[in-house]
C-alpha cells in the first residue's frame, strides 16, 4: 500500500507540462485530482493523457487537468469482498465525497484508501 506522500497528486488548476514526472515517478500510471482538503474531485491516467494528445496535439500543454481528469472513479468499502468489487466495478460511478490516505496497486488496478469525515468511515476506491 502506497502511503499518502508516495500517492501520485495534483491540483484540478494545475497544468498537465507541470504534472508529468508527478504521473510517470511513482508507478502508478495515474494522478489523483486533490483539491486543498486533500479530497479527491478525478484520476487522470497514462491513457487519458495518450487520448488527450492524440484528439488535442499541441493544445494538450495549454489544458488543465481538470479539464482532462475522470470525476467518476468508482469506490468501495474496506470491508466488502473481492465478488463485490467486481460488481462494483461494473456499476455506474459513485460520487466523490472523502479525502485520500493511501492507495494500493494490485493486478493493474490502483486502490485509494479514503475516510468520509462527515460518516466517520473508511473505504477503498477503486481507481483503474
Amino acid at each position: 500500500m502506497k502511503k499518502q506522500d508516495e500517492i501520485p497528486v495534483c491540483k484540478e488548476g494545475d497544468f498537465i507540462m507541470d504534472q508529468l514526472v508527478e504521473l510517470t515517478s511513482k508507478g502508478c500510471g495515474c494522478l489523483l485530482v486533490i483539491d486543498e482538503e486533500y479530497h479527491l474531485r478525478g484520476t487522470f491516467t497514462d491513457g487519458d493523457l495518450r487520448r488527450t494528445l492524440k484528439a488535442s496535439g499541441e493544445a494538450i500543454f495549454k489544458l488543465t487537468v481538470g479539464e482532462m481528469c475522470n470525476r467518476k472513479p468508482r469506490s468501495i468499502g474496506p470491508e466488502a469482498m473481492a465478488v463485490e468489487a467486481m460488481q462494483k466495478m461494473e456499476s455506474p460511478p459513485s460520487p466523490l465525497n472523502a479525502q485520500v490516505w493511501s492507495s494500493v496497486r494490485v493486478a493493474d488496478k490502483i486502490y485509494v484508501m479514503e475516510e468520509e469525515k462527515k460518516n466517520h468511515t473508511s473505504y477503498i476506491r477503486t481507481l483503474l
